[in-house]
């Protein structure tokens, strides 16, 4: 249980780098367009968003709609490609969360 609690709290660190990422860079460009219209309404809170929700934007950053991103740094230096697999790595059944 203990295991778990743990890398519940992990995911959530990690995935708060993510949202971050996408505060500091969101907005509107020079012609009113949204920088991200890939997510219009932006990510739902690191303390309201369900482990699903967190997966499926870990799997959209790894291969998905929002892999264009990947490559972009979070504020603790890694990409966001590696925070995407670093999340879906202790999701892994083998993980216990």
């Amino acid at each position: 249980m203990h295991n778990q609690e743990t890398n519940l709290f992990r995911i959530r660190q990690q995935y708060e780098l993510i949202v971050e990422w996408f505060r500091l860079h969101g907005g509107k460009d020079k012609n009113g367009a949204s920088m991200h219209p890939e997510v219009p309404a932006g990510l739902p809170s690191p303390e309201k968003a369900t482990i699903p929700q967190i997966q499926l934007i870990a799997e959209l950053l790894k291969d998905g709609v929002l892999d264009k991103y990947n490559t972009e740094y979070a504020s603790n230096g890694l990409a966001l490609e590696q925070i995407a697999e670093d999340i879906l790595a202790l999701l892994s059944p083998g993980m216990n969360a």
